[in-house]
């Protein structure tokens, strides 16, 4: 098992250009309700203190399958965490703030999802 610190540096960063405010990118990365537009239906969980979980929730909140923790977190600033699948999350929730709506395939909206 390997350990991540808020010292450590990354083994890979993610990089996306996405037009909006710094504020309402915090609330699409931080608020259940705005993730689920983009997560494929999962609801975010987390208090957002370093070394606090973060959970992704589905199925009204019967089932989890992804989680992380949150390495660093300074508000509208900065986001630091562990976890899996960005992206494709990442491309998603720019195509959401960009045009209200979600890409249309796989799991991304449970909704259309065949």
């Amino acid at each position: 098992m390997t350990t991540t610190t808020t010292t450590d540096k990354p083994s890979f960063v993610y990089v996306t250009y996405i037009t909006t405010t710094a504020e309402k990118l915090w609330e699409a990365l931080t608020q259940g309700d705005f993730t689920e537009k983009y997560w494929g239906g999962r609801r975010v969980e987390s208090t957002w203190q370093p070394g606090a979980p973060i959970v992704y929730r589905y199925d009204e909140g019967r089932k989890t399958d992804i989680t992380g923790e949150v390495l660093r977190c300074e508000p509208t600033t900065v986001l630091a965490g562990v976890s899996r699948g960005w992206p494709g999350i990442l491309s998603n929730l720019k195509t959401v703030l960009e045009t209200g709506k979600p890409m249309p395939f796989g799991n991304w909206d449970r909704a259309t999802a065949t």
